[in-house]
């Protein structure tokens, strides 16, 4: 797995107990293409091959249009991507653990560049709130 860069300008974990087992949570996670179906924060995802390690993935949230490059599949452990977009380069790695027949999701994110390094804080708490929010999300359709 490509690490984050824990030296980066904006770095934040976040994570959450979902109330199903690890193989329905990454069925529902890596269904990259239906993301904006629950994840309400994405409008729209382009995705041509299931996901595999460097496949990539464009997709609309807010205002950008964000490609990512998948760095890590390891099912149902381990999904990471990166992108670059607007001058910021960042890592997302999700790694699901199983916790008596419950699975415990950590998402990581770091953020690097330009705007990153001006607008630090800005950034930490969007990310920080994004990241929750993705977090509530994922656990609301894995649990329906």
């Amino acid at each position: 797995m490509k690490l984050i860069n824990h030296n980066a300008p904006v770095v934040v974990r976040k994570r959450i107990i979902i109330e199903k087992q690890k193989d329905k949570v990454w069925e529902v996670l890596t269904d990259i293409y239906n993301w904006p179906e629950w994840q309400t924060d994405i409008w729209k995802v382009y995705i041509t091959n299931v996901v595999n390690k460097d496949n990539s993935f464009v997709w609309l949230s807010g205002f950008s249009l964000i490609k990512s490059y998948i760095h890590t599949s390891d099912k149902p452990n381990l999904l990471g991507w990166s992108n670059e977009s607007l001058g910021i380069y960042a890592i997302h790695n999700w790694k699901l653990f199983e916790l008596n027949g419950k699975t415990e999701v950590i998402v990581e994110k770091s953020m690097d560049g330009f705007f990153a390094q001006y607008f630090t804080e800005f950034f930490q708490k969007k990310i920080a709130k994004t990241l929750e929010n993705w977090l509530v999300f994922l656990k609301t359709e894995c649990e329906k």
